[in-house]
């Protein structure tokens, strides 16, 4: 018997397969709701600012926005839904995650709510 007999074939390469890792805890649903976006601080430029959502869940949501004033790590005023707030108190606060450039000169902003312990005045006009 020859020596090659004994030798066993290498194995073909196993396609390298790439999985994209959802990060988030809960589910996205895609559904539009009007919510009221508001940064902490006026000093950005940017000012209250009602929208629709794109996708929302129970941590965060994304909205589509003709301002660009949003960036990563903002911290934000949010009522969701937008006619459901009717005090200052009731705004949630949230942090922009990302922010995508869109067709058009549009952005998309992609916001993860931020649990609270102290309530702050946000600027919401009372009624």
């Amino acid at each position: 018997m020859s020596q090659q007999a004994g030798l066993k074939q290498a194995a073909a390469p196993h396609p390298i397969t790439t999985r994209c890792v959802d990060r988030r805890r809960s589910r996205r649903v895609k559904v539009s709701v009007a919510v009221r976006v508001q940064p902490y601080y006026q000093t950005t430029g940017a000012s209250e600012e009602l929208l629709s959502t794109t996708n929302l869940s129970r941590d965060g949501f994304y909205f589509v926005s003709r301002r660009p004033n949003y960036h990563q790590d903002m911290n934000l005023y949010v009522a969701c839904p937008a006619g459901h707030s009717q005090t200052a108190a009731d705004a949630e606060c949230a942090r922009v995650v990302r922010v995508d450039s869109l067709s058009e000169g549009s952005w998309g902003v992609a916001v993860a709510f931020v649990r609270r312990t102290i309530s702050y005045h946000n600027g919401f006009s009372e009624r």
